[in-house]
């Protein structure tokens, strides 16, 4: 959590050096991890970075659809009963979650999130509501006298505060890493703040990191204690799954997590959506050039103007009247290559989530390779590479004070301990999936 809100603070702080300096890549209502990335390090790490975002994009809709799955599966099995001894994934379970999904594309078509804004509360609540049920079992069984029969040993022996060795530390480590990352939507959202002080932006991090780690901490510690209660005395990656499917408590707290998940679907379609219309539209604007060397134009800027027809403000006021219904026919781009753009996105990782029958396997090769790229090396990379550029921008170099020196050092080091880590997290994750761990 520490380190994911130094990353938070390091790419604000990025955006704030680019705001500062006259460049045509950073516009007022267009910050964005993509435009910190090409300004640091020029037009390729623009493309490098918009192909990065895609990437976590698809692939966290792909671990959000298999999750779906699961807390769907109850539904599933009562509507259509599986064979005699089956397990694992059956028809059923996927058809469930792809008519959720059909059901949210719409959602993943509009312009902006001003029009989710109003199920923020709903998500929150319906999480809190899933948290509270699965502590209170945990409890139930841990200290109950009616399931003193059910319990292996003290609820103690099943929380594990370290990994006990090498090989469960790596495999630890990317589900900790996903957990946090969200540093695409980070400076869209501080774009968007009425009043973006210093202050506010380092309360609204602060706040929304550490309640997130105090969050997992607590339904981490009661998922492990639970372990006590199941027949082999450990826990699944998702651990809905070791409850009984008739547990009435469990089926809300399924389907509050059901919900929260549908509505987390738009945060992750839709900015992986507008880059790839964006992609299109930069190459017509490029090639739309009349002479060779007008069309050899900076990518940085023909990004910049095709995002600034896309920008649309997440937290748009309402003053006069609602800013949700929109003209499409003023608009930039159309609703067909929303839809379209949103459906290639959408489907195309659904239908990987049908072939993969583990949410673990999806974090585990995500944690370990592009969160650590996204979450890590570009913002800090990013950070060091600018400040190099604004201390060195004039004569004579500026000296960048102590507070600067000590962040550049810590940049420094999650740099030089990221990138290893991440080719050992990936060959670790590959072994998981393709070998079974016999590596």
């Amino acid at each position: 959590a520490a380190s994911a809100e130094f990353c938070f603070r390091v790419l604000i702080a990025s955006d704030n050096i680019i705001s500062n300096t006259p460049s045509d890549v950073r516009r007022k209502g267009n910050a964005s991890l993509e435009a910190v990335a090409s300004a640091a390090f020029g037009p390729k790490a623009l493309v490098f970075s918009m192909a990065l975002i895609t990437a976590m994009c698809f692939f966290g809709t792909v671990g959000y659809a298999v999750l779906l799955r699961d807390m769907l599966e109850p539904i599933a099995d009562w509507v259509v009963p599986p064979p005699e001894g089956a397990t694992g994934v059956t028809l059923s379970h996927n058809v469930s979650m792809l008519i959720v999904i059909l059901a949210v594309t719409p959602l993943c078509t509009l312009k902006n999130f001003t029009a989710l804004r109003r199920f923020g509360a709903a998500s929150m609540m319906s999480v809190m509501i899933l948290g509270a049920c699965v502590l209170y079992r945990s409890l139930q069984c841990n200290f109950s006298s009616n399931h003193a029969q059910d319990r292996h040993s003290s609820w103690f022996d099943y929380l594990t505060y370290f990994p006990t060795s090498l090989k469960e530390t790596l495999d630890a480590l990317p589900l900790f890493i996903s957990c946090f990352v969200c540093h695409y939507n980070i400076l869209p959202v501080q774009n968007e703040l009425r009043n973006p002080s210093p202050e506010r932006v380092a309360w609204w991090v602060r706040s929304t990191t550490w309640f997130a780690a105090i969050f997992y901490l607590v339904i981490g510690s009661a998922g492990s204690m639970y372990g006590n209660c199941t027949p082999s005395g450990d826990v699944q990656g998702n651990i809905l799954l070791d409850f009984d499917e008739d547990d009435p408590l469990l089926f809300m707290g399924r389907m509050c997590l059901a919900l929260t998940i549908t509505l987390a679907f738009p945060m992750l379609v839709i900015p992986a959506r507008d880059i790839i219309i964006r992609a299109f539209k930069q190459i017509n604007l490029a090639s739309s050039f009349a002479t060779p060397t007008e069309s050899q134009v900076e990518v940085g800027t023909v990004y910049s103007d095709a995002q600034s027809e896309l920008q649309e403000p997440l937290l748009v006021e309402e003053a006069n009247g609602d800013t949700t219904a929109s003209n499409e026919q003023d608009a930039p781009v159309s609703l067909v290559w929303r839809l379209a753009a949103a459906i290639f996105v959408f489907w195309t990782g659904a239908a990987v989530a049908c072939c993969v029958t583990s949410i673990d396997v999806v974090w585990d090769l995500l944690g370990s390779s592009l969160s650590i790229l996204l979450s890590y090396l570009v913002p800090c990379g990013s950070y060091i590479a600018l400040t190099r550029k604004h201390l060195c921008s004039g004569e004579s170099a500026v000296d960048p004070g102590w507070r600067t020196s000590a962040v550049i050092y810590i940049c420094w080091f999650l740099v030089l301990v990221g990138t290893p880590l991440m080719f050992i997290l990936t060959g670790n994750a590959v072994n998981n999936t393709f070998f079974h761990g016999e590596f």
